[in-house]
C-alpha cells in the first residue's frame, strides 16, 4: 500500500481508493488517507482488520544523521528530510483522530530514533533486548 500512482497489474491485487487530504480511515471500502507514509497505510489496514493491538517497529521519520547511510543515491539527505517533514503532518493528524476516536491505545510504537512529537501520543516500548510485540 504505498502510493496513487503505484498499479501492478495481476490477480492478487487490490486498487485502493484514496483519499484526499491528511486523515484516518478505518473502512477500507470508502479509501485510506496515503500520506506518502507506507506505514501510515498500513496502519488504517490493521485498524480495518480488527486487530486488537498492532505494533509499529521502526518508525524511521529522523534526523540527518541517519538519513546521510541512506543506500538510495538517488534522494539526498535533504530532500529526505523534507518529505519527512511532510509525511510528519499526515501521521500527525492521524494521530489526533485515534486520540479524539479513542482508539490510540491499541498502537505500540516501537521505535527509539524518532523526533516527532506525535510519536509521544503512543504508548512506546524501547526495550529492544525482551519486546513484549513478540509474544503476540
Amino acid at each position: 500500500i504505498c502510493g496513487a500512482s503505484s498499479f501492478v497489474r495481476g490477480r492478487d491485487i487490490i486498487k485502493i481508493k484514496v483519499l484526499a487530504g491528511a486523515g484516518f480511515s478505518l473502512d477500507l471500502i470508502r479509501g485510506f488517507h496515503l500520506g506518502r507514509s507506507t506505514t501510515l497505510s498500513s496502519l488504517q489496514a490493521a485498524f480495518w482488520m480488527d486487530y486488537d493491538h498492532i505494533y509499529i517497529v521502526g518508525l524511521d521519520m529522523t534526523t540527518a544523521e541517519y538519513h546521510d547511510k541512506s543506500d538510495n543515491p538517488n534522494v539526498s539527505p535533504t530532500a529526505r528530510i523534507e518529505r519527512f517533514k511532510n509525511e510528519a503532518t499526515y501521521w500527525r493528524r492521524a494521530t489526533e483522530i485515534l486520540i479524539e476516536q479513542n482508539l490510540i491505545h491499541k498502537v505500540t510504537m516501537v521505535t527509539n530514533c524518532n523526533p516527532f512529537p506525535f510519536v509521544q501520543e503512543y504508548e512506546i516500548e524501547n526495550n529492544l533486548k525482551e519486546p513484549a510485540w513478540r509474544s503476540h
